[in-house]
Formats: structure tokens, sequence, C-alpha cells
């Protein structure tokens, strides 16, 4: 192998990339490689890199000799930014375009590099710059014809072409390692039998240890991570690493206390302080990964060749001065690598000789669990290194290296970091990553927030995001800012967990301990053993905390002891030397935050009870490579069965429960040791399930039947009567077997019973499954679901401009006037009859008629005024949060053929559909301002005052029904209630009288049915981790006997959804939204009486509509 100097020239660009300014390196002759980063001196680093990487393995021969002589070639260039105006066909071009030239044998070469780095020769009496420019200019229109020729168009995009802003030519000089290509008759050993039977793979230092190791070198400067406040260690260590004695030395400490930052530290300093123009006689430091040594050394005897062959390179690559440097972190693999069943060399063999000779010097990263297993394993071999221990920093100093590491993160990342994410990320270091080392705990998540919101401002709530993401763990855990309600843990739990009062105190209990930050930070978060008979919601009982904490019952990490009976179990859990990863620990490694159960304890070997004794007693474990895993952020539960076949042996005996706990105790007491017992925080025990709570298991086992895919992707809307379920309950229940019978009954009754049914069904629609019982069989019933047409027109009024308020309400005055003159006809009309069932109630839905249109005159009028007087501050209504744009083109999608709008029914019914619908909601711009309000609303009061004035004409008082209902059994109460909420404030909005007696409105008054129409049928509310639940809305006109639900329902029995609800009841917040699928608006939860005035306004235009849409 040699060593090749390697003088590059390059072109230098500023580039738009996603809005960011970024500099692009690329040799000027050759396309690639290419380097892109926003800063220069790491964008130049990277370019070394690359090319480095292009000429790995290099060997050079005929073939490609002139590659190589090209990439040399250096010529003195000059270059020009060349200002150019002509005309290429039907395209003007005016721009800058960048050109090189330079001379070469007594002719002038012209390069153009936005055009491929294209070359061309210039006539010998063409010398001069002027020449330069005007060939170039005819070379540049030439290359354009030709290219739009070759891609068939008649414009292209000359920014593709244009110079950038700044750019520069230098060059940039490096060696490179090539070898020489061997000559046809040698032998290449490639065939794997040849090098088994006699073939000699030789290996070549230089070029291995490229494969196998970093340079950091190479990384400075801005590659390197820095070390901050640690002066003295950085002193120490740069005089032991850069001398020539190659003291082997190790460094010693917790994972997250500095160790590689040290080791970058000194490399920085020493390339920085490198003052010899020479970069290839520096002394290197490689950080070399021993597994790699050995990837692809199939043959007995390769790896150790190769790894000869490298520290041989290392040793004699600067003769009599410095050798280069090793650094291994992966320092128990040392130990274990290259044993194989027909050698037991190691790579900690290999290096011996050249340790003890002090031929080159090791550098060794370690905790002092790996440090430990090391010496146990080879103390001849740890003998030979000096050890520096390194300390944890103190929280002071801590905080000091943090705040200069933000310093460059900023710098680097172009990002703001507030002081107060900094508080916060040392907040969840305190509660969280206790058993962890400053900096590295703070320091890492850091990192990957300045990468993750880099050109952007990292606050609290970013912190907050990326460690809910890291950990697993719901906000409301760890947010501070989040309180609990009062029994608001305990509610969630006793619906999922029935008749366990004492499982639901303890599981409260400990949640509650976990958010207040009380929990002893050195053990688990929680140790629990749940003992009881089979199937009564032990192992349920894990899960139920599970979703509580992480949001999913799939993250339990659950270990069947059934599986680890035997002594050998005890490796499969933490590892051993051969098999290190183990079950047990690498899963709390990569997911330190969760609940973990042991199911059935009882039957695992007494190891795996002893070694449960460390985990429950001080929260960590330690693998069969020194690794140490900590259970600081994990619920250890256990369950078990023992005693429960002594408490069977009592039945009859109508045994008392405190009798039934005296015998599962002293069950424990004597099958586990009392040290065992001891650590655990609290054994629970299971009730057996009685009769009484079989029916709420049932209701359980029913919504985890509707998660399957075959009701998930049919939208089925299952609802069981409550004495199909009671009879469903009672056929499953047995004392004996707990839920699990239950579940086993229901799998037969409902689950074969549904599967009948929906198979009939052919339609990708949502349906609601409706079963009752009636004479002892399920009957069911299958309604399907369809959501309302949309209104294909603006049916909106068009909004006055500034210049036509005056007209607008002159028209609104003159439509008053009108209605007040058909008024005043009805009281001069001597054949007008009252209606004398309307009594008194005509004469007040009269007078107040006249009322309303009084005062919306005078408001009218007072409009009028202000506008003449070009004075409307007056306005004091607030502004319609009302919006279409953005939010319609999630829900509607227009026919390509038409200009009609149609329904995307598939989307709404998706989680993702329903997020995106909110997240646009808030961040769409207002649609309405404060006086556009003010029109719409004027404008939609006197065409509900016109309706009313129509129906009073024609003598017709309409006298409503409207019943608000759930489709599901027992379930839509505070639906129900927000719907009569909202439409409470409606109905004296308008002016309409009504009684509200259990769930249903009785009201009268004139146009109600037409004012309303569009609120009959189903009013969609979703729900967190359930189906969407419809809440029937029914308008029956009791004064011709019709049921305007009828409108919105098909011959085939079809119903309508005619509005979306995502609403998390009880806390209506900014975040919630409602859509109406009539006129594609959304607005917000808590709706005025003047937003909600626009849904109705669309109900007026239903006539004008084919009752065959609807």
């Amino acid at each position: 192998m040699s060593q090749v100097t390697v003088t590059v020239p390059v072109l230098v660009q500023h580039v738009d990339i996603n809005n960011q300014q970024q500099y692009h390196i690329a040799p000027v002759f050759f396309p690639n490689p290419v380097a892109v980063n926003r800063r220069y001196e790491e964008a130049v680093s990277l370019f070394r890199r690359e090319v480095r990487d292009h000429f790995k393995g290099l060997k050079i021969g005929r073939a490609n000799a002139d590659y190589l002589l090209w990439y040399m070639f250096s010529p003195k260039m000059q270059h020009k930014i060349i200002k150019m105006n002509f005309v290429a066909g039907k395209q003007s071009v005016n721009g800058s375009f960048s050109v090189i030239y330079f001379k070469l044998q007594e002719k002038t070469f012209v390069c153009l590099p936005g055009f491929n780095s294209f070359v061309f020769v210039l006539e010998e009496d063409q010398t001069s710059f002027k020449d330069v420019s005007i060939q170039a200019k005819l070379m540049v229109e030439k290359l354009l014809r030709v290219y739009k020729k070759n891609m068939g168009v008649t414009t292209l995009d000359m920014d593709a072409y244009y110079a950038s802003k700044g750019e520069f030519i230098t060059t940039l000089e490096f060696k490179i390692t090539a070898g020489h290509s061997n000559f046809r008759f040698e032998s290449t050993a490639d065939d794997w039998m040849f090098a088994f039977f006699g073939g000699q793979e030789k290996f070549d230092g230089a070029e291995e240890i490229g494969k196998v190791g970093v340079n950091l070198n190479e990384l400075h400067p801005v590659g390197l991570k820095r070390a901050f406040q640690r002066e003295e260690l950085v002193e120490q260590l740069s005089g032991i690493v850069y001398q020539q004695q190659n003291t082997p030395v190790v460094l010693v400490g917790e994972e997250g206390v500095g160790k590689h930052s040290l080791i970058h530290e000194i490399v920085y300093r020493f390339c920085k302080a490198w003052d010899k123009p020479d970069t290839e006689k520096m002394t290197r430091l490689w950080h070399i990964d021993p597994t790699r040594i050995i990837a692809g050394m199939s043959v007995v005897g390769m790896w150790q060749k190769r790894f000869e062959a490298i520290l041989q390179h290392l040793k004699g690559r600067q003769k009599g001065k410095q050798t280069d440097k090793i650094l291994i972190n992966n320092v128990v693999a040392m130990l274990r690598i290259g044993k194989s069943s027909q050698n037991s060399m190691t790579l900690s063999d290999v290096l011996k000789p050249y340790l003890e000779k002090r031929l080159l010097q090791v550098i060794l990263i370690a905790t002092p669990e790996e440090w430990k297993i090391i010496q146990e394993k080879d103390r001849r071999f740890t003998d030979l290194f000096q050890v520096i221990r390194i300390k944890e920093p103190d929280m002071e100093t801590a905080v000091k290296m943090i705040l200069e590491k933000r310093k460059g993160l900023e710098l680097q990342h172009q990002c703001t970091i507030s002081i107060p994410a900094i508080r916060q990320l040392f907040a969840i270091h305190r509660n969280y990553f206790k058993r962890k080392a400053l900096p590295g705990s703070v320091s890492k998540l850091l990192t990957q927030l300045a990468v993750k919101y880099s050109m952007q401002t990292v606050d609290v709530e970013q912190v907050q995001d990326e460690f809910e993401m890291y950990s697993g763990l719901s906000s409301q855990i760890f947010d501070m800012s989040y309180t609990f309600e009062e029994n608001e843990v305990r509610q969630h739990i006793e619906a999922s967990l029935v008749g366990q009062k004492t499982a639901v105190d303890c599981l409260t209990n400990v949640i509650h301990t976990i958010k207040a930050k009380l929990n002893d930070p050195n053990k688990p978060l929680g140790s629990f053993l749940f003992i009881g008979p089979t199937g009564v919601g032990k192992t349920e009982a894990a899960k139920i905390v599970c979703d509580y904490l992480l949001g999913d019952a799939k993250k339990l990490m659950r270990f069947d002891m059934n599986e680890y009976i035997d002594e050998s179990a005890l490796s499969r859990l933490v590892g051993d030397y051969n098999q290190p990863e183990g079950q047990l620990t690498g899963k709390i490694r990569y997911s330190p935050f969760g609940v973990v159960l042991f199911d059935e304890i009882e039957k695992a070997h007494p190891k795996i009870h002893d070694l449960l004794l460390q985990v429950l007693d001080d929260g960590r474990l330690t693998d069969a490579l020194g690794r140490t895993v900590d259970f600081g952020n994990t619920i250890i539960i256990m369950t078990s069965n023992i005693g429960a076949g002594d408490v069977d042996n009592q039945l009859g005996f109508q045994t008392q429960k405190s009798t039934d706990d005296a015998i599962y105790m002293k069950a424990v007491e004597n099958f586990f040791r009392p040290e065992f017992i001891n650590r655990i925080d609290k054994t629970v025990i299971f009730n057996a399930l009685e009769l009484e709570h079989i029916l709420g298991i049932a209701k359980l086992q029913i919504q985890n039947l509707l998660s399957r895919d075959g009701f998930v992707r049919r939208t089925t809307i299952l609802n069981i009567s409550e004495d199909a379920l009671e009879w469903v309950a009672r056929r499953g229940f047995n004392a004996k077997m707990g839920g699990r019978a239950l579940k086993r009954q229901i799998e037969k009754d409902l689950t074969a019973f549904s599967a009948e049914q929906l198979i009939k069904t052919t339609s990708d629609q949502p349906v609601i499954f409706d079963i009752k019982l009636k004479d002892g069989t399920l009957y069911p019933r299958i309604e399907v679901l369809d959501f309302v047409e949309p209104l294909q027109e603006n049916f909106l009024p068009e909004i006055p401009t500034e210049n036509q308020l005056k007209r607008f309400y002159g028209f609104l005055v003159k439509e008053i006037e009108r209605i007040e003159g058909r008024l005043f006809e009805l009281d001069t009309e001597d054949d007008y009859v009252i209606d004398m069932d309307g009594g008194d109630d005509l004469d007040w839905q009269y007078y107040d008629l006249k009322n309303q249109l009084a005062e919306k005159k005078e408001d009218a009028n007072r409009m009028l005024l202000g506008i003449r007087s070009k004075y409307l501050d007056h306005i004091v209504s607030t502004s319609l949060r009302l919006k279409s744009a953005g939010t319609s083109s999630i829900i509607y999608k227009r026919d390509t053929t038409k200009i009609d709008k149609i329904l995307l029914k598939e989307q709404l019914f998706q989680k993702s559909a329903l997020e995106e619908l909110r997240y646009v909601y808030q961040n769409a711009p207002e649609q309405f301002d404060r006086q556009q309000s003010v029109y719409l609303t004027d404008y939609f009061d006197i065409a509900f005052l016109k309706v009313k004035v129509a129906h009073l004409e024609r003598g017709q008082l309409d006298k409503l029904e409207i019943e608000i209902r759930s489709t599901i059994s027992n379930q839509g109460q505070e639906e129900m209630k927000y719907l009569k909420r909202v439409y409470k404030a409606i109905f004296e909005e308008l002016g309409l009288s009504f009684k509200l007696i259990d769930s249903i409105f009785y009201l009268e008054g004139y146009g109600a049915d037409q004012l309303l129409r569009a609120e009959a049928g189903y009013h969609l509310f979703y729900r967190s981790h359930q189906n969407p639940l419809p809440i029937q809305v029914e308008i029956r006109n009791t004064t011709n006997k019709e049921t305007t639900l009828g409108n919105f329902k098909e011959e085939d029995g079809t119903n309508f959804v005619v509005r979306l609800y995502d609403i998390s009841l009880g806390e209506e917040h900014r975040a919630s939204t409602i859509t109406d699928l009539r006129t594609g608006y959304t607005n917000q939860a808590r709706i005025t009486v003047n937003e909600y005035k626009l849904f109705l306004y669309a109900s007026l235009l239903l006539e004008k509509k084919s009752k065959k849409n609807f």
C-alpha cells in the first residue's frame, strides 16, 4: 500500500435546501463526491471523509490509473462570475454563470461547472478574458439548445444553471491509501475453498484499520465532543496519551460521566495545536470496535492475521516517533471475541505482547462493573493498564457543563434552547434518571432536541414531548402542570377492574405516589404480589396499570414463570458469558419505563426468587457483560394461585372473607422465604368473583370484542340490551373458573352469533348492530349508517365589502319593513281567524315576533347611521370561530368530472383524520372577522324571522317533540347532556316555547319544523379508546303526526350522520371541535348561539333539495 497525496480543486457554492442556506462542496472536474452542511468547517470535514471513503480499497492498475490522475489534476485556475443576457428560443436568459479557465500547454481551457463541469478549448489566438467571456456565452447558448432538445422541452429552470451568490473555488489537500492491482497470472484467493486449503490471505493494515475503526483526528473540529469544566483531567490524560512511552490506560467511570468526551477533548486540542502543514504526520487516535475485527473472517486464523496487520501498521507508521493510538470501549468483548471450538485465542491475547513491550498504546473505556469482570477473567491483562477513575461531577459543575454544551449545540444546529427547557431536563434527570450519571443523562436528551428542532426554539413543551416519546409515559404522569381530579385515577381503574376493591386501592395509591414523586429512588416504583384464584383479574390488573401509565396495555413486559422452572433459566433472564443479552435485562435496557409481570411466580426456580431479591431491594441488576440495568422506573407485579386450593376446600362452610385472606397469607408465608416477602411492598388478595360482578365484566369483555378487526374494519357499533347481556353473563358464570369461563361463553354466544349476521352485510358503511333477547333467544337488528350529503353550492350570502355596507343594511331594513307590512295586514284582516287551541300562546308568539322585528330594525338603522358617519366602533360582537378552509379538504374531495363535493366517508372513522381535522382547525387563520360576523348574524336573524312570519300568515303553529337518545344501552349520558344544553340556548334565542321532560323537548313555534329539521339524524361523538357513539335526534311534528327523522332515512334503512363531535366531555377545551357535515364548517366545542345559527341557516336550504338525497 502506498500513500498518495491528492490535491483536489473544489467549487464551494451557497445553496438553499428546505429554506436553509447550506455550503455545497464538489470537485471542479467530477460530479462526486459531494458534501453539504450549514457550516463551512463541517462541510470541509465531511468532504474529506467522503473522498477517503470514495478511494477506500483502491488498487491502482491500468484500468483506473487515469481516474486517479484526473483527481490529482490541479492547474492554476481563475474563477469568474459572468453576467449573460440573451434569448434562447422562446426563453429569455438573464443571469450570472460560473466560468473557470486555465492554461495548459499554450492552450486555454474553459470549464462550466453549472453544466456538469463541461470543458472546452479556445483557439490559440483567444487568450484574453474578453475572449473567454464571449466563447463561454456562445457555449452556454449551445448547451441550452442541446439540453432542451434532449429533454423535449421549450423552457428550462435556469436557477439550476445560474451561479450562486458568493461561490468560490479552492483546493483541498490530503492523502489516500492506494494499493496495486495483481498481475493477471496471480491468484487473488477470492475462492473460499482455495483460501481454506492453502491460499494465504494477505492483509494490508492501512486498509483494514479503515474498515474496522474511525480516525478521531478526521472528526476535528466539529465532529468531536467537547469536555467542559474538566481541565485537570484533560491535562492529565494529554500527558499520558501523547507521549512516547505508550502507557496503556483505562478510564473507569459510570456511564454518562463523560469518558468519551474526555478522549475527544484531548484529540480536539491536539489537532488544534498542530502547526505543521503535513497533517499525515500527526499522531492518530483510532476508535476500534472489536466486533468488526472478526466480521467476515470465516477461516481459522484469518482474524488473527487481520488484527496483526492492523497492529503492525499502527506500530510502524512513524518509526522513531509516537505510534498511533487505539481506543476501545467494548472491553468485555475483547475477552470473548475470537474464541471458538477450534481456537481459544481472543483479541486481548493478541494485544498482550504489544502492551507488555510498549510497542503501541491502547486506551480502554469501561464502567466499574465491566472492569471488575475483566479483572476476574484475565488479571494479567488488566495489570498492564494505568487506571484513571472518572467521578461524576457535582450538580453545580454539571449545570455549567450543560450550559457550555447548550452554546455549542445552538451554534451547530441554529436553534435556541431556553433556560426553562434546561431546568426541565434536570427535573427529568432528578425524577427519572436518578441512577444515571451527570452530565450524560441530560446531555444525551439535549443533543436529541437540538438535532430534532434545528432552526427552531426548544422550550419546556418540546422537552416534555421528547421525554414522552423516549419513555412512553403518559404526559399526565410527569407533567407537573397537570393535576388529577378527585377520584380520577380510582374511577378509571374501577371501570376496568371489577369486584376487587383492595386491588383498586393498591393501584390507585401507587399511581398517586408516582405522580407526587414520593417513591423510594433506590427501589422500583412499586412491587406487588397478587394472590387469588384463577380468572379473577390478577393479570388484567397489571394490564390496566400499564395502560394508564404508558397508554397501551400491550407494552406490559410479561414473563410466564412456567418457562423458568429449571436452574438454567437464571442465565436466560440475565444472560451468560456466551449469550450475554438476557431476556429480562435486555427488555429493561431498551424499555426502562414500564410494568413487569412475573406470572405464576411460585413455579419459578428458587434461584430466580433470589435474583428478584436484588431487584426488589436495590432496583438494579448487572448482566453478563457488566452492564447495570436500572429497574427504578418499573413496577414489579408477581401473580400466584397458591392458597387457592385450600380456600376451595373450605367451600360449603360459608367462610368469611377474613378467613380466606388468612388462608392465602398463610400459604404465602409457607411457600416464600421471609426475606422475599419483606421486600414486597404489598401482597394483594383477589376475591373470587360473585354473580353481581359478572355483568360488569361481561361489558368489559364485549368492549374487547369490539376491538377485533372484523368489527373495526366494518366500523360496527354494537348495542346489546341489558337483559340479553345478563342472559349471556349468567350462562357464563362459574365461581371456580372466574372471568375466563365468561369469556368463553361470550365467544360462544356473541362472537359466533355476530359473525353469522355480519357476513351477510356487504356494504363497507358503518352499522349499528343491535342484539336483544326475546323468549330466551338472541335477536339481531342491523342498522346501516351513512353521512349526510354536503351542500354543493356556496350557500352563504355574499359578505359585503366596506363599499357595499350601505346597500347591504339598506336591503335588510327594507326586508324588515316588508315583513312588518305583512304583520300589519294580519291585524287588519277581518277573515283572519285565531286558532283557539293556540289561545294566549298565539298572541304571545305574535307580539314576540313584532318585538323581535322592531329590535332588528333598530339595530339595522343604527348600523346604517354608523356607516354614513363612518363610525362602526359600536360593534361589540366577537368573531365567529367557524372555519371551512383547510378542514373541508379532509372530509370532502372534488369530483374531477363535476364541481360537486364528495364526502370522504372512509376517513371519518379514522383517528388520524380526526387528529388532522383538529390540528388544521387550530392552525387555520380566522375565516370571519368581527364585522363580517355581525353582518352574517344579522342576515341569519332576518332569514329566521321571514320563516316565522310566513308560517304565522298560514296559521301553522308547529308543535314538535324532539327526542335525544343514545343508540347504545347505558351509554351516552354526558353526550346527551351536552346536546340538551346546546339546544336550550338555541331555542331561547329563537324565541320558541319549550319544556324538557327526561330526554324529550316539547316545543312549539311558528316555522320551528323548518328551522330545526337539519338537526334530525345521528350526532356522532368520538371517544378515546372506544368506538364513536351515535346519539339520535328524532323530531316528531305532532301537529300533522309526521316524523322529521324520516327525511333522513333511506328506503333501504340507511340513517344519516349529520354532525361530528370530537369532544372530551366535561372539559370542552380549545382542542375540542364540532364539524357539520352538511356545511363543511368546523367550530370549537363551546359553540355560541350565533355560531350555531350557520348550521340552522343551512336547514332553510333543504326545501330546495330532493328528499331522495336525504
